[in-house]
């Protein structure tokens, strides 16, 4: 199994969908970590969903609205990615990092 970092993002547009984590693959899985910085003096509000792709719906969301403090941090563990699912974040202003680690399976 691979493991390590799987992407990286200076979420560079407020207000837009992003992918973090694009989906698994043809019958496979991933299993990660996503860490959220806020690198600003001000609160900022992130969004994370598990969908396929950044148009999305309602349901995909696993954070809603949260609100990062100046320099606070945002940490989900445990998110399984799939061939049907990636991870999408979305903020409502510039200044947000995210990182995605964790380790590849199969299916």
């Amino acid at each position: 199994m691979a493991s390590g970092v799987y992407a990286k993002v200076d979420v560079a547009s407020a207000s837009t969908w992003e992918t973090l984590v694009p989906v698994a693959g043809s019958g496979k899985t991933k299993v990660c970590t996503v860490n959220v910085c806020n690198r600003t003096s001000g609160n900022i509000t992130v969004r994370l969903a598990l969908a396929s792709t950044t148009t999305v719906a309602d349901a995909d969301h696993i954070e809603y609205g949260v609100t990062l403090p100046a320099n606070g941090v945002l940490e989900r563990t445990g998110i399984v990615v799939d061939e049907t699912n990636g991870v999408q974040i979305w903020s409502s202003a510039v200044g947000i990092s995210a990182v995605a680690y964790g380790i590849d399976g199969n299916a």
